[in-house]
């Protein structure tokens, strides 16, 4: 994974992989909450496989949402993964 990546390279990486955070949350969140207003409690952490998560509320013009982040499958067919679910407050 780091193999052959300069430091720049990797910084780069995990600079685009945050960006693509905040931009799946703003999708998840929007039709909630409308233009989005506070997200200082949205934090972020380790979840399956060390992959990052975010999970908090999220406070719009048209409402509240909560953002869960859970692991969900890993038996029989359906591999192990994280599931966003997104709640109106």
């Amino acid at each position: 994974m780091f193999k052959g990546k300069s430091n720049e390279q990797i910084h780069n990486d995990n600079v685009q992989s945050a960006e693509n955070l905040i931009i799946d949350l703003i999708y998840r969140v929007r039709k909630i909450t409308g233009e989005i207003t506070d997200w200082s409690n949205i934090r972020a952490s380790a979840g399956t496989g060390g992959f990052t998560v975010l999970n908090g509320t999220v406070i719009g013009k048209e409402g509240i949402a909560c953002v869960e982040s859970i692991t969900a499958g890993g038996y029989n067919i359906q591999r192990l993964h994280i599931r966003v679910l997104v709640h109106s407050i």
